[in-house]
């Protein structure tokens, strides 16, 4: 195997054996062989540069949805707030850091609600990192729609507001508006009418 190549060849820190690993963990995973997709990404990330945050991000994302297609929901979670702490991205632990971080995320959600024409970008400026960025957010907002609505809700309103005045108009801003009606209809702010144009601004 291509592993086995790299290995033969003294080849354990080359970016080909690095991408060989990453890519064992998806086939892995995708096969169902959960502790073996973890066995090949953990490797994988013990190797690359703590320069390189994005990398390190992504890969912690993978072991993140193979922790949580194995049932291990809680680990997944810390997996990706630990990729989400590498891009700079923090997210609160405690409770009431949650709650004074949803705060200041509502209120951004008002006011890009009230002032749409001027706070939210018309266009697409989105780098790598920050899509990363967005990825992870969904991901751990859908990890936390059982066990934590306002974590979840949290979570939902830090990625819209970060997608509409850092990025602008693209497919996952769609994504997150046709998001928007499970996410109000499941939180403690019930707002319909917010739910039916969230959903209508996904669509269009």
């Amino acid at each position: 195997t291509a592993k086995e190549m790299l290995k033969t060849a003294d080849r354990l820190h080359s970016p080909e054996y690095i991408e060989v690993l990453e890519n064992l963990g998806e086939v892995y995973r995708l096969a169902g062989k959960f502790d073996e997709s973890l066995g090949s990404l953990e490797e994988c990330d013990s190797l690359i540069s703590k320069a390189e945050k994005v990398h390190r991000a992504q890969v912690l994302a993978k072991m993140g949805d193979t922790l949580f297609e194995k049932g291990d929901v809680e680990r997944s979670s810390r997996v990706l707030e630990e990729a989400l702490d590498a891009l700079g991205a923090h997210i609160p632990r405690s409770k009431i850091g949650v709650f004074l971080a949803l705060f200041k995320e509502v209120s951004q959600q008002f006011l890009h609600f009230v002032f749409h024409g001027i706070l939210v970008k018309k266009t697409y400026q989105g780098t790598h990192r920050q899509m990363v960025i967005v990825l992870l957010l969904h991901r751990l907002a859908y990890s936390y729609y059982y066990s934590d609505n306002i974590k979840m809700f949290y979570l939902y309103l830090k990625g819209l507001n970060f997608l509409e005045s850092k990025i602008g108009p693209c497919a996952d801003l769609a994504h997150n508006y046709t998001d928007g009606p499970a996410v109000y209809s499941t939180t403690l702010l019930a707002w319909p009418a917010r739910a039916f144009r969230d959903g209508r601004l996904g669509l269009k």
